[in-house]
């Protein structure tokens, strides 16, 4: 074995030994076997997910962000501060999320025969839901019936029919939709399941009449991957800004969080997540606790008692006090810090094919 192949080897080993060895402080009361036993169950959750931005592009920002920054963060959000996205491109971070699994789809390409079976028949948290009795949908701005695309056709696979600012591959919900079906059969997800954002309530009534756990896609001028961080970050405030503020006072929550950052590598595809709402459901402030999307997905299946899809079976939730508030985790002390710096050098971000910024 060659010295530089040892030394590689050696370093390896070292970080490993490192992140072994602060893995229990960094995830504190939040191991994937125990995690959030007593963690509440808000009445609402809306995740809303943005695309394409580090988390240095958006945190501290606030002459683009104005709104994250001062609103859903300054004014008593929680936010994650080591959140990342496990993959590029796109469309298999959605499903990640939804899913715990990108399915075998790892690139921003058409998911359908013969290399996939679909409707897919896996487990997702939308099933999960309706399964256990509660509600679950997704709105698709910019979306109508028109773009359904269950008919798996290539041709309209990217943008609908003649709508571009709608894409399937933003939509991790359709790849589960059955449109023969009226209910949720098995893993399998009714038309019903998915709208266009324009159904998105405004009022105090509507916001509790809200489903379970909604998904809020917004469309490629409002998400940030065509149009500017000041677009999405306007496009939350005059959207999601009339939810946020019921949600402080109805035991509801708001999450918004990036399917991946911009392709600079050298920060390990770190993202913002950001939580705000009912302050009984968390505690305020900054936590240095590091996940990625299987988390986030492990937390919402925790908060309603739900069985964990993919790889949430084996990922930690976020962390939890013992009244069962999400919690900040404190900043890691030194050793930590070198260990989430030699994991980044270590597990370099996954190229998949089809990886075109999308």
């Amino acid at each position: 074995m060659g010295l530089n192949r040892m030394a590689k080897k050696g370093s390896a080993m070292l970080a490993s030994a490192i992140v072994a060895a602060v893995a229990g402080s960094v995830f504190i009361g939040c191991s994937a076997g125990v995690a959030q036993a007593g963690i509440l169950a808000p009445s609402h959750v809306v995740v809303v997910i943005e695309e394409n931005h580090s988390y240095s592009q958006i945190v501290g920002n606030a002459t683009d962000a104005p709104y994250i920054n001062n609103t859903l963060i300054g004014n008593g959000g929680l936010l994650y501060t080591q959140s990342y996205s496990p993959e590029h491109p796109s469309q298999p971070n959605y499903l990640d999320l939804f899913a715990g699994s990108d399915q075998g789809i790892t690139g921003d390409y058409f998911p359908g025969a013969p290399q996939y079976s679909e409707p897919l028949n896996t487990p997702n948290l939308a099933a999960q839901l309706l399964n256990a009795g509660y509600s679950f949908k997704e709105y698709n701005q910019t979306y109508s019936a028109i773009d359904n695309n269950t008919n798996y056709n290539q041709a309209t696979y990217n943008n609908g029919t003649t709508n571009e600012t709608y894409v399937r591959r933003h939509n991790p919900v359709i790849n589960w939709v059955n449109p023969s079906l009226a209910s949720v059969s098995g893993n399998q997800l009714p038309l019903s399941t998915m709208t266009g954002f324009s159904e998105f309530p405004t009022t105090a009534a509507g916001y509790a009449g809200l489903p379970t756990v909604s998904f809020v896609i917004p469309n490629l001028e409002n998400d940030m991957h065509n149009g500017t961080i000041q677009a999405g970050d306007s496009f939350l405030q005059q959207n999601l800004n009339g939810y946020v503020q019921w949600a402080k006072t109805n035991n509801s929550l708001l999450l918004v969080t990036w399917d991946e950052n911009d392709y600079t590598l050298q920060d390990g595809n770190h993202i913002a997540t950001i939580i705000n709402g009912a302050t009984s459901l968390y505690v305020p402030g900054q936590s240095s606790q590091m996940f990625n999307s299987y988390s986030v997905l492990r937390t919402l299946e925790s908060m309603y008692g739900l069985g964990y899809a993919g790889n949430a079976a084996t990922s930690p939730g976020l962390a939890t006090n013992a009244a069962g508030q999400l919690v900040a985790v404190p900043e890691p002390a030194p050793l930590a810090l070198m260990a989430i710096g030699a994991l980044a050098l270590l597990m370099p971000v996954r190229r998949r094919r089809g990886n075109a910024k999308r």
